[in-house]
């Protein structure tokens, strides 16, 4: 197993690196596939809809809190250990899809989707 692959020892240093401005990118700051709309979805302690700064402490919370992270490991499609996680809101609202990835070469941890879970 990897040191990515260890989403329990990955937590903190991820919630870390989505909390430091200067850690954590997103688009259009880097241009990779995305699906990153947190202007899309309503902060459930707020009633307020997200903006990025809101969206980084939400997963950063979701990753102190426990809730499941689902690792990806890189593949020839997409060369990043990605880390994905859903959110239940507390009032039953719908849920939030999070991802976050570490990518080779990019020495921030990478933004690549915040919105409302998709029913397919």
């Amino acid at each position: 197993m990897s040191a990515f692959e260890d989403v329990s020892a990955m937590r903190t240093q991820l919630a870390m690196l989505c909390r430091m401005p200067t850690g954590r990118i997103n688009w259009p700051e880097i241009d990779i596939a995305n699906n990153w709309k947190p202007f899309t979805v309503v902060h459930p302690g707020t009633l307020g809809l997200f903006n990025d700064s809101s969206a980084w402490e939400f997963i950063a919370d979701r990753l102190q809190d426990g809730t499941h992270v689902r690792y990806k490991p890189p593949s020839a499609a997409y060369p990043d250990h990605a880390y994905e996680l859903l959110a239940q809101p507390q009032d039953g609202s719908k849920r939030i899809y999070m991802k976050v990835a570490i990518r080779p070469g990019v020495k921030k941890l990478i933004g690549i989707s915040f919105h409302y879970e998709r029913n397919s």
